[in-house]
């Protein structure tokens, strides 16, 4: 349980049987949002860290496809790391959440719904400005 109102764990549904193992995404059903993009972070080099950024409107599920990562969240007054260990948990990240991803397994996929469109202007990229912002807003 997050203390960021704006963060939770998703836990999905796998389906499966001898053969293997099925997870099924769908907007407003385990997905809280419409999906306009989906995307992926592979390959990301050892102790590299991503993310480091909020966005104003945006919402994302994230889920670690394979391997394992952790992800820092911050609302400006709160902060918790989740860790991302299983195919079966996405983490939702609604809007105005500060997010660096981290610690990478070597084989790491980390899926990504976004409920936008890719939009430059929707990102904050400035810590410094992100807590300016997010304490104008409380």
């Amino acid at each position: 349980m997050s203390k960021i109102v704006e963060v939770k764990l998703i836990k999905l549904k796998v389906f499966g049987d001898a053969r293997g193992s099925l997870v099924s995404l769908e907007q407003y059903k385990n997905i809280p949002f419409s999906i306009k993009r989906v995307y992926y972070i592979f390959d990301t080099k050892k102790d590299v860290a991503r993310g480091f950024h909020a966005h104003k409107n945006l919402e994302q599920v994230l889920i670690c496809v394979n391997g394992s990562c952790k992800i820092k969240v911050d609302d400006g007054k709160n902060v918790d790391i989740f860790d991302l260990l299983s195919p079966n948990a996405g983490l939702y990240i609604g809007t105005m959440v500060w997010r660096e991803m981290f610690d990478f397994s070597q084989g790491c996929v980390l899926l990504v719904l976004a409920s936008q469109y890719y939009d430059p202007k929707e990102y904050i990229k400035d810590y410094d400005r992100f807590k300016v912002v997010t304490s104008n807003e409380k």
